[in-house]
């Protein structure tokens, strides 16, 4: 399903690697759920990035490049608002893509999937 769905978007054949942009937004929240690990997020992320850079060594693999992320505690001002703390969103294994030639599209999501995706199907 994941190589279908970037292969429907023109990924592949005939792009241009050095326009290539890989961007993941991966959860590095750390949380009060026992289950939660975010160090999973970071190793599956540094997975996917590989996977990418082997098939494109061109392109440009970012994470959490779309947000501004969380503000460390040391950070926070207990009598002011918090910065934008949506992303990266809690759970999330968000990964697109984007070139001049289509675009962004969105070539995987862990939280409408509810998996981890497969690295070597994301890359085909």
């Amino acid at each position: 399903e994941q190589a279908a769905a970037a292969a429907a978007a023109g990924y592949g054949k005939g792009w241009e690697e050095v326009d290539l942009e890989i961007d993941v937004e991966y959860c590095n929240r750390k949380t009060f759920h026992t289950v939660h690990r975010p160090e999973k997020y970071e190793e599956h992320f540094q997975r996917i990035r590989s996977a990418f850079l082997e098939r494109f060594p061109l392109a440009r693999v970012t994470g959490n490049a779309g947000g501004k992320g969380l503000v460390p505690d040391s950070m926070i001002s207990r009598l002011g608002p918090l910065e934008n703390i949506n992303k990266p969103r809690l759970g999330a294994f968000e990964v697109a893509f984007s070139s001049p030639r289509t675009g962004r599209r969105e070539l995987f999501s862990k939280l409408a999937a509810r998996f981890w995706p497969n690295p070597s199907a994301l890359v085909q």
